[in-house]
């Protein structure tokens, strides 16, 4: 199922909102709740940036489906929550180690798995710039070798005025190809 731009923040917006209504009323799981909410709240911003950037660089969608969808149950277990009676220590029991299943799968899916992602962005990145200087070398003449690290610019211009261009301590005319108009 694809996802539209934004389902990941939505998603772990209505599990902040959930926990923030719940966790008043369910005072039994106010600690797991407030662990979660506090997780939520650093990662909120995160998400919303790494959803814009891979929308912007056409990553595939699929990357975000699981925690898209670990989201959505998390916002139901949320809401689940708040209908355990208190006195009810088995119901009460399940669904605190539910919750702390949740944290613990998020921590881990943000420590572990988006490091993985960003090395290979980062490796996306290291590879793109290598094209792109070999594809910088291309443009070279033959024989002229790397590229180097002086900036080198050419203009086209029928009236261009140098300030000090008649004077070779400041400017200096260099024409590589004698063919050049």
């Amino acid at each position: 199922m694809p996802l539209s731009k934004a389902v990941l923040l939505k998603a772990s917006s209505a599990l902040l909102t959930a926990i923030m209504e719940i966790k008043e009323k369910a005072a039994m799981f106010k600690r797991t709740l407030d662990n979660l909410q506090c997780t939520l709240i650093s990662v909120v911003p995160v998400i919303e940036d790494m959803e814009r950037i891979n929308h912007e660089l056409g990553r595939p969608e699929e990357e975000l489906e699981l925690l898209v969808k670990k989201m959505d149950d998390g916002t139901k277990l949320v809401y689940d929550c708040s209908k355990v009676h208190r006195l009810n220590c088995v119901s009460m029991c399940r669904y605190q180690a539910q919750l702390r299943t949740l944290e613990d799968w998020l921590l881990k899916h943000f420590s572990v798995v988006m490091i993985a992602q960003m090395a290979r962005d980062q490796k996306e990145q290291l590879k793109l710039q290598v094209l792109n200087r070999e594809g910088a070398n291309l443009l070279l003449p033959p024989g002229h070798g790397e590229v180097d690290t002086v900036p080198r610019y050419i203009l086209s211009a029928r009236k261009l005025y140098i300030a000090w261009g008649d004077s070779a301590r400041y400017w200096t005319w260099r024409i590589s190809d004698p063919h050049a108009r």
